[in-house]
């Protein structure tokens, strides 16, 4: 008791009163514990610590998959690319379309030959698929975006719009994606000003690209 006293005695002189201290084995001893304060500080720095480096994961964990998505485009647009040089026009049949009301096909290999773009069910298109499988190992996939909780607005990407059909070839074509993040890169040089590149813009946190094969 004798020592507890003298200790409370020291801390009141220092200016600081403990409101609660805690202590392991007062006894022969002594080892002091720790106050509620102290406890509360140290509590509070693990969990600012904790929240920094999770913001971090998951800020590299954005990065990476917009990485891979953008790198997904690239292997497409190569392909797409090639196509042309060996046909002399990109893949695709149908009737003039336009980018405002286009036909909008799915890029990959989904199970189900679908895809969700937007509220929207897109089909894959086998005469597309086999244009594209001459030059592709794989016809890969990107990870799907849910705008809404619910799963009803989902963005499977990437998406081809063929929108310049002369003489039944397509000419010019739009390859369209979804990137995690407002305003993120999309790559190519693409910025939200429109050009014969291709433009971006922001969808809620999203933001959705597109890719002009002129």
């Amino acid at each position: 008791m004798v020592r507890l006293i003298n200790m409370y005695r020291i801390h009141k002189r220092a200016g600081f009163t403990p409101l609660i201290p805690l202590f392991r084995g007062v006894g022969s001893q002594g080892k002091r514990g720790f106050t509620l304060i102290e406890l509360l500080v140290v509590t509070s720095i693990i969990g600012l610590m904790s929240t920094t480096v999770l913001a971090a994961l998951n800020s590299a964990r954005v990065k990476a998959e917009n990485s891979y998505r953008i790198q997904t485009v690239r292997q497409y647009k190569n392909a797409f690319d090639l196509s042309y040089d060996a046909d002399g026009h990109y893949p695709g049949f149908g009737n003039p379309r336009t980018l405002n009301a286009g036909e909008y096909y799915c890029l990959g290999n989904y199970s189900s030959d679908t895809c969700r773009y937007d509220l929207w069910l897109r089909y894959e298109d086998p005469i597309i698929n086999q244009a594209l499988e001459r030059f592709l190992s794989q016809r890969v996939i990107m990870k799907p975006i849910d705008i809404d909780l619910a799963e009803i607005d989902r963005w499977d990407s990437p998406i081809y719009i063929c929108y310049d059909y002369t003489g039944g070839k397509c000419l010019n074509l739009v390859i369209e994606w979804v990137m995690m993040g407002a305003n993120a890169d999309c790559g190519f040089g693409i910025t939200e000003t429109p050009s014969s590149i291709g433009k971006k813009f922001t969808l809620i946190e999203h933001t959705v690209c597109m890719l002009y094969l002129l």
